[in-house]
């Protein structure tokens, strides 16, 4: 395991944990979201809406445990996290392609639409996701206690960005869609 693992770790851990926690938390809207996507049957949509979400926990959980299980523990968490991002990425552009302006469920109650910020976000990830697993086989030498704590700190600040990025986006950029006609001329 080198700081890479831990930096990567660190990033998807607090990403995925956080995802999932909020899909598990309000199944009901994100297999609304997931129905909004006309990707799959609606009948569907809750299995999968479930399965979604137990995934991100457990590719999180999976790259935590590596601290008391290993490095498998750790790869497999990878891996997972990075085929999870994959499948997210192809989905949205899919939907985007479809034309259907969605909103973002990634993170519970976030209503910004897809954009293809989304989809780099989501291959960034998986990118991310592929370095952690590739690090957790090489060897680095001896890892300092300051530069390990660095890299988990680092890897939490990341996450923390990527979790509010939409909100980010807004502050900054501000939101490009045109407001809805309520039909009051005021």
């Amino acid at each position: 395991m080198g700081y890479v693992a831990l930096f990567c770790g660190a990033i998807l851990a607090g990403v995925l944990g956080y995802a999932g926690t909020a899909k598990v938390r309000d199944p009901r809207a994100f297999a609304d979201a997931i129905t909004s996507f006309r990707v799959i049957p609606t009948r569907l949509a809750p299995v999968t809406a479930a399965i979604l979400a137990w995934a991100e926990l457990a590719a999180a959980t999976l790259i935590l445990a590596s601290a008391v299980f290993g490095p498998r523990s750790a790869i497999a968490g990878f891996a997972l996290a990075g085929l999870l991002m994959v499948a997210f990425a192809i989905v949205i552009v899919i939907v985007l392609k479809g034309g259907t302006r969605a909103p973002c469920p990634c993170f519970g109650r976030q209503s910004a639409p897809f954009s293809a910020r989304h989809v780099i976000r989501n291959l960034l990830l998986a990118i991310l996701a592929g370095a952690g697993g590739w690090s957790m086989t090489a060897h680095f030498g001896e890892m300092s206690l300051e530069w390990s704590g660095f890299a988990l700190a680092a890897g939490a600040v990341v996450a923390i960005l990527v979790i509010v990025m939409d909100d980010l986006v807004d502050l900054f950029i501000g939101d490009n869609t045109p407001p809805e006609n309520t039909g009051n001329s005021y």
